[in-house]
């Protein structure tokens, strides 16, 4: 995660002041610029890579807030892009659009307002602190259910925390082979629980494939050598993946995404993982990424992928159950549980006591438990999760 940085005081007080008004005139003739073209509501054009395509993303702003953006760029370190930090979501009782802050996994931030921001991964819904989302008075969607409990719905009571972490992964180089542990190991070893997991597949390249677990059941003294000697991949079920496939990941079975792979996730909120073989890449400060070999060797199943049957439903499991939707539905949010709807491609309207959205590829909402019927119309598809 990056950390909006302050600079030290006395150079904060030294910045020349023309830096400070060539700021303020760019910044004050966009906002003419999108007076005149969008009315009396600013947007601020924050592009983002976006499902493998650069394509720009209108954040409607306040002018306080959009003030205030000026000054956190000359006071804090540029590379953190505080504008493009602030999440937001839409302000209505019942329907919450979520944007968590950008989590940046291995992508490159450059240092101005506007430019083209390479992501690998985005949290669109989550309650957990490494990457929490954000509501559009500036709370987070963990304080909004800690103050509102019911808003989770009586199925999530059973759980200490919010039960999941939804996200978007865009592949465009391997990622490394890992393994989650399960709630015993994790809770014991890492004071978090572990990770059981779902993929559904967004978009790919042609011929792409990721790993799910192994070709066949291999000792826990053959799976520590072929790590040490860099053989591990030959032992490993390497799937082919077309768009629509889904993948459910229990914990302790080791997998990777490979290149060229877009995917939307659904987990428990959890954020421990077991780096196994990471391709001897380095990280931002030239050193080899950290690798858990000793816990991966504790926690993996050495078997191949075991076979489920979901019935109707993509993914099911204690922690969530998830569908894919193609245009319009319809959908009721009962007492037991909150609606996660995640829009995955094209465009349409969500409606909900009341408010209507509209609502785009990208966008992730949350409907509280006992909001009742809602309906989703246009040509869309969305992923469903609930409890």
């Amino acid at each position: 995660n990056l950390a909006v940085k302050q600079v030290p005081a006395t150079f904060s007080i030294c910045i020349p002041a023309i830096n400070f008004y060539i700021l303020s005139f760019t910044f004050l003739s966009n906002l003419y610029v999108s007076f005149l073209l969008f009315g009396k509501k600013p947007i601020f054009h924050c592009r983002f890579r976006d499902f493998g395509e650069e394509k720009g993303d209108a954040i409607r702003v306040s002018l306080p807030f959009a003030l205030l953006q000026v000054f956190n760029v000359l006071l804090a370190d540029r590379h953190a892009l505080p504008l493009l930090r602030k999440a937001w979501c839409d302000e209505r009782e019942q329907i919450f659009r979520v944007r968590r802050r950008l989590d940046v996994i291995g992508a490159v931030l450059v240092d101005k307002i506007g430019a083209v921001v390479r992501l690998a991964e985005a949290w669109v819904l989550s309650c957990h602190p490494d990457g929490p989302s954000y509501l559009a008075d500036g709370t987070t969607l963990a304080d909004y259910a800690a103050a509102h409990p019911e808003a989770l719905g009586t199925d999530c009571a059973k759980f200490e925390q919010f039960p999941i972490l939804t996200k978007f992964i865009d592949a465009s180089s391997n990622l490394s082979i890992q393994v989650h542990p399960s709630n015993d190991y994790a809770l014991k070893n890492e004071h978090q629980y572990g990770k059981t997991e779902m993929w559904y597949v967004l978009d790919c390249v042609p011929g792409a494939y990721l790993y799910y677990g192994f070709t066949h059941e291999i000792s826990k003294e053959e799976f520590a050598e072929r790590i040490k000697n860099n053989t591990l991949t030959e032992v490993l079920n390497a799937v082919p993946v077309h768009k629509g496939d889904c993948f459910f990941i229990p914990s302790g079975t080791l997998h990777a995404i490979c290149r060229g792979i877009v995917v939307a996730e659904v987990q428990q909120n959890s954020n421990v993982t077991y780096r196994v073989y990471d391709y001897g890449r380095v990280g931002t400060d030239g050193k080899p990424r950290a690798l858990h070999i000793e816990k991966a060797l504790d926690v993996t199943r050495r078997t191949p992928p075991q076979k489920h049957d979901f019935g109707s439903h993509l993914a099911q499991c204690e922690y969530f159950t998830v569908d894919a939707k193609k245009g319009a539905f319809d959908g009721v949010a009962d007492e037991k549980s909150f609606v996660s709807l995640l829009i995955t491609d094209g465009a349409g309207t969500l409606t909900c006591g009341g408010e209507t959205v509209k609502v785009k590829k990208g966008e992730s909402y949350f409907i509280p438990a006992g909001s009742g019927k809602y309906a989703v119309t246009g040509d869309c598809e969305t992923l469903v999760t609930v409890v």
